[in-house]
């Protein structure tokens, strides 16, 4: 089955941003004003204010799997400037959600590129497929420099415990030679909490400059065992140089006890690309 991910709600908590997907009302720059906005990762459409038809967590979720190191995909394209496919550094889950890091090995930019997940069974055979587009977070890829780390999740027709293998391929990518790598944002993990039926990851930020007032990242979260059981990915909006903020990124799942936040990147959408935010920043 081929599906494309939808979107669900979050919420604006003291001025803290949760982690957004399609994003609402915008502020100026300079006004230190964070309005309300989306979350990406269910399986549920939502426009403006609604929940969109999330569906519940699972009381119990199934043990996560990991795989590291395994290359999917094929090249884009016949161009041979063309990005090479992304690597699939780990992968795993719980309940019906995948969750992926992949790595940019080519030494292009992806400004920007839809995905393609495909999760393998152990017969060889692709038991789902998930795709994205532009106004979700779930397959979409932003601003990846090379040998960078990516999140993606995909929500699938099957348990994770039954995947055995992923692969993941660019689609439309559009891609630039970048001669250097700066780190225009830097991150501090504070914490995670794990309210009822929820995850939540608190991190600072702190913005040294961006080509662009939008920002993506994820969260990565693993288990005791070190095991990727899911990835928050989202986009923040009207974030100018110089911001120092502190956000709340919401899974909106439970995970297992124990999981622990392995790493967040956040970075500044590509100058020129569609963040997927229907607001213009000033």
């Amino acid at each position: 089955m081929t599906r494309t991910t939808r979107t669900r709600l979050g919420r604006l908590v003291g001025g803290l941003v949760i982690v957004a997907a399609v994003l609402a009302a915008c502020s100026a720059t300079d006004t230190g004003i964070v309005p309300d906005s989306i979350l990406g990762g269910s399986d549920g459409d939502s426009e403006g204010g609604s929940d969109g038809g999330a569906e519940p967590a699972d009381p119990t979720p199934t043990p996560s799997l990991d795989l590291s190191g395994t290359e999917g995909g094929t090249d884009t394209g016949s161009d041979p400037h063309a990005p090479r496919a992304p690597e699939v550094v780990r992968w795993g889950g719980q309940g019906q959600q995948l969750a992926i890091v992949i790595r940019n090995q080519s030494e292009v930019m992806i400004r920007q590129a839809n995905t393609v997940i495909e999760a393998i069974g152990r017969d060889g055979a692709v038991i789902d497929t998930a795709t994205g587009h532009e106004q979700t977070t779930c397959c979409s890829v932003l601003g990846l420099v090379p040998g960078a780390e990516y999140g993606l999740f995909a929500d699938l027709d099957v348990p994770v415990t039954q995947v055995s293998s992923v692969r993941v391929t660019y689609v439309d990518a559009d891609f630039v030679s970048v001669t250097s790598y700066p780190e225009p944002v830097t991150t501090r993990v504070l914490g995670i909490d794990h309210p009822a039926g929820d995850t939540v990851v608190r991190v600072d930020i702190d913005v040294h400059e961006a080509a662009s007032p939008y920002l993506v990242g994820q969260a990565f979260l693993v288990d005791t065992q070190g095991r990727l059981v899911g990835v928050i990915s989202g986009r923040w909006y009207c974030v100018g140089p110089g911001t120092e903020r502190e956000l709340r990124m919401q899974l909106l799942d439970p995970t297992p006890a124990g999981t622990s936040v392995d790493r967040v990147v956040v970075h500044p959408v590509p100058d020129g690309v569609p963040p997927g935010v229907t607001h213009t920043c000033t």
